[in-house]
């Protein structure tokens, strides 16, 4: 898989930035309702390697297992605070991964694989 490589140093920065606090809210439900969850792939290679993101990494990846995550869906909705929001894609028409994301809310976000779905975050 290619990475998006950014012309603007900056938007890629304000994506990091806007990841981590969407992390750090991810991290203040998992605390209040007890679910364990962990980071992999290019977040924990970031973690490890450069301390952070990886330079030229965009997003953050996360797991739960099974039941977990089965608890985030049915707890988080009400746990989250205004400035976010969980879209699953089970109750979400035409959201189009397989997982659910914890989102900024009333942002815009059209990843490349989404481009041709009708779905757009609020």
């Amino acid at each position: 898989m290619a990475y998006k490589e950014y012309d603007d140093p900056a938007e890629l920065r304000r994506l990091q930035v806007a990841s981590a606090e969407i992390l750090k809210e991810f991290d203040r439900v998992c605390a209040k309702l007890g679910i364990q969850y962990f980071v992999y792939a290019g977040t924990a290679l970031g973690a490890v390697r450069h301390g952070g993101f990886i330079p030229w990494d965009d997003d953050i990846d996360v797991a739960l297992l099974r039941a977990d995550y089965e608890r985030f869906l049915a707890e988080a909705p009400a746990e989250v605070g205004e400035r976010f929001e969980v879209v699953d894609p089970r109750t979400t028409p035409y959201f189009p991964a397989c997982n659910a994301n914890l989102a900024l809310a009333n942002t815009v976000c059209v990843p490349e694989e989404f481009a041709g779905c009708p779905y757009r975050y609020k």
